[in-house]
């Protein structure tokens, strides 16, 4: 397919890059872009798609795990708004012994499920005082964020009427099991649209930076070019960016801005060397297009 030649040329070909600067139009290249997008995206998520099983088996494991650490016993009513619970307050739920070993939750010092408290009003401090994940007070459900202090509160009205005991989280744990393999199934296609979309517009804006390093770096080699025509140049050199950004998800640390700068600058570097400058007949060419 063309797309995969454009890619490899975009990659290292200096004729290519020779007939961009001089005949191609930024109408091409722009359309080059979405189609480079979206064979990223799919890249992407084909990466993406490896980790499904293990995101499939954690959301088991964890609703398993809330569903067995459930007292029997307890029984929790939201009505109109309000909690009641047919416990002494406040009351704790421990953690499961396979949740409190995770490391987000060691960070946190947290060691029990959920606390229950309709007696008083929401404090952070005494939310934080019951070493919990979640806060159900007489109007609200608080849950705790991944920064230590930083709370999301719920209003308990948008929640209907309900009464949460025993055998409705066991019921609720059997749904949720027979409709997983769908979402995970939708999720497939969803994070690739997501995807080519978040990849898209990021690169749009990156290039307004690239075409800069772009005009720069040709105007030091004697290579005179508008910025249109060095935002066009970059949108094919950004092409090594975007690739090995997908395989770098693997490993964070390697992703970064100044790496991406330093892969533009190699790209564009080897393309336009000593040898693939512009003769002056091109150099006349280009000036009138410039202009």
């Amino acid at each position: 397919m063309k797309i995969f030649k454009q890619i490899k040329s975009s990659i290292y070909d200096k004729h290519y890059y020779k007939n961009i600067v001089l005949n191609e139009t930024f109408k091409e290249s722009l359309k080059y872009l979405l189609k480079l997008s979206l064979v990223v995206a799919l890249l992407g998520v084909i990466v993406f798609s490896f980790s499904v099983p293990a995101i499939s088996k954690t959301i088991k494991r964890g609703v398993s795990s809330f569903v067995a650490g459930y007292p029997d016993d307890l029984a929790v009513s939201i009505k109109d708004g309000h909690a009641t619970v047919n416990k002494p307050e406040p009351y704790v739920v421990k953690m499961p012994d396979n949740l409190i070993n995770s490391n987000d939750l060691k960070a946190l010092e947290i060691n029990n499920l959920i606390a229950i408290n309709t007696k008083e009003p929401f404090n952070i401090n005494k939310f934080h005082s019951y070493s919990a994940v979640s806060l159900l007070t007489n109007t609200e459900l608080v849950l705790i964020q991944a920064e230590r202090g930083a709370v999301k509160i719920l209003p308990l009205s948008n929640m209907g009427n309900i009464e949460i005991t025993k055998t409705l989280v066991l019921e609720k744990e059997i749904y949720i099991n027979k409709i997983l393999p769908w979402i995970m199934a939708f999720m497939v296609p969803f994070v690739y649209i997501i995807l080519f979309i978040v990849i898209f517009i990021s690169t749009i804006m990156l290039l307004f930076f690239y075409a800069v390093t772009v005009w720069v770096l040709l105007k030091l080699k004697g290579i005179k070019l508008s910025y249109l025509k060095s935002y066009q140049v970059a949108i094919h050199a950004s092409t090594t960016i975007l690739i090995f950004g997908v395989f770098s998800s693997f490993f964070g640390s390697l992703n970064n801005s100044l790496l991406n700068i330093l892969i533009l600058i190699t790209v564009v570097h080897i393309n336009f060397d000593t040898d693939s400058n512009l003769t002056k007949e091109e150099e006349i060419v280009l000036d009138s297009k410039n202009e």
